[in-house]
């Protein structure tokens, strides 16, 4: 993990808190479950600058509050969210349409650098890596990288609890089995979370940060 580490943000391994945040129960429920990751992203918050890309948001209420989270939360003062489904991304423009600080573009992370117009400091991307082919995941990074100040994070089922195969439009079907492998071979550092490969709440979490050498 990240060297630097600062004070953990009060309040942010409790539940009331977080929903007192704008996050939604079921979210606060998952995020509790990786303490271990709650506490990463805390501690490493001053790294992680003011402006963020996040990558891929479903169109239910306990993804919409991923944004409660980071931006009540944690406290970023702006936040660019790239969905590929339009669905999700026409619930996401009308959920959000009030808010100036949220930003919400329609695209494929492949493409990012061809769509985002404005770097952000922190990239996100939350149980997305596996729902494109493996061999994609050079492309996927290299694209984030293009577009981020300070560090990329991301999440994404460990091992072979859910099915591979197509899913209801391009881009839902899970591609491959994330293993730690695949993203310590692109230089990312990873931890696991939420319990032991293979199990329903098991996690990688891989990062980077601008300026270690694999960058």
């Amino acid at each position: 993990m990240n060297k630097k580490m600062n004070k953990t943000i009060d309040g942010i391994f409790d539940k009331d808190y977080l929903i007192s945040k704008g996050v939604d129960e079921s979210l606060a429920a998952i995020l509790l479950s990786h303490r271990d990751w709650l506490k990463f992203i805390s501690d490493n918050r001053e790294e992680l600058g003011e402006s963020m890309l996040n990558v891929g948001l479903s169109d239910d209420s306990s993804s919409h509050s991923w944004v409660s989270f980071f931006l009540n939360v944690l406290n970023f003062k702006n936040i660019t969210i790239l969905e590929f489904h339009k669905p999700n991304y026409d619930s996401i423009v009308e959920k959000f349409k009030d808010n100036e600080n949220v930003k919400v573009i329609l695209g494929d992370v492949r493409q990012a650098s061809d769509l985002v117009k404005e770097t952000s400091d922190f990239c996100f991307w939350w149980h997305g890596p596996e729902h494109i082919p493996e061999e994609d995941l050079p492309k996927a990074l290299g694209e984030l990288k293009s577009l981020c100040n300070k560090a990329i994070l991301w999440a994404c089922p460990w091992g072979s609890y859910y099915a591979n195969g197509p899913g209801n439009y391009l881009g839902d079907g899970h591609h491959f089995y994330p293993e730690n492998e695949h993203f310590t071979s692109l230089g990312m550092q990873v931890f696991n979370t939420g319990g032991e490969k293979n199990t329903g709440g098991a996690n990688i979490s891989a990062y980077l940060f601008k300026g270690a050498q694999q960058w």
